[in-house]
């Protein structure tokens, strides 16, 4: 498999409500539009705006075992989630769609780091989509999915926002590192837009034989 994960992401944090050791709060309606986590961005902009009112940016740094989108779940493990954390006719159109995605296999498994076990495997970002499309990735599912994230080995995701910026949401408060708090007087100008947080693919053996000919 080829991973995507740099050892160490370096992104910012901005918040009003930041009391003591990271953890996994209950997602309200409308603010998990990318699953329950710690949100991050490496845009200092992005994470200012957060913060206005009082709160505080910091940088946070950590180090996921494995990201979301390079990961698959077992699908009969993603379905037993949906039927112990979603109720009636949500949790049918949830299980539903899995099976669909997965039998019409619209998504590729290719590269994915494969965490546990079970004879039908499924793109665990496909998980996070279907809850948050059906505007079940809130409260105590939201943080239960979280939960379920960390348990087969998977820490945080990241999505590009627009242009340079990326966004990472943690999952898993015990692969942080360190949350320094940073006054915007602190900060070079090149720290603004911190670098992408995704490792480029590494070249392959044919496209290094291509420089040299």
């Amino acid at each position: 498999m080829t991973t995507r994960t740099p050892r160490t992401i370096t992104m910012w944090h901005g918040s009003r409500r930041w009391v003591g050791k990271p953890e996994i709060r209950k997602p309200a309606q409308g603010r998990a539009e990318h699953g329950p986590g710690i949100y991050t961005s490496n845009d200092y902009e992005r994470a200012l705006k957060y913060a206005q009112g009082g709160g505080v940016v910091r940088k946070v740094e950590f180090s996921p075992r494995l990201l979301l989108e390079d990961a698959a779940i077992p699908l009969e493990s993603a379905v037993g989630f949906v039927r112990k954390h979603l109720k009636g006719e949500k949790r049918e159109t949830v299980i539903a769609d899995l099976i669909r995605i997965q039998e019409r296999r619209i998504n590729s498994l290719s590269g994915k780091t494969f965490c546990g076990k079970g004879d039908h495997f499924i793109i665990a970002e496909v998980l996070r989509n279907l809850l948050v499309n059906n505007d079940t990735c809130i409260g105590k599912t939201g943080v239960a999915l979280a939960d379920y994230f960390v348990s087969h080995g998977i820490d945080a995701a990241i999505s590009h926002i627009q242009r340079d910026e990326y966004w990472a949401v943690i999952f898993n408060p015990a692969c942080i590192l360190s949350t320094t708090p940073v006054r915007q007087s602190e900060i070079h100008f090149s720290e603004y837009m911190l670098p992408s947080p995704i490792e480029p693919e590494p070249r392959s053996k044919e496209a290094d034989a291509g420089l040299s000919l």
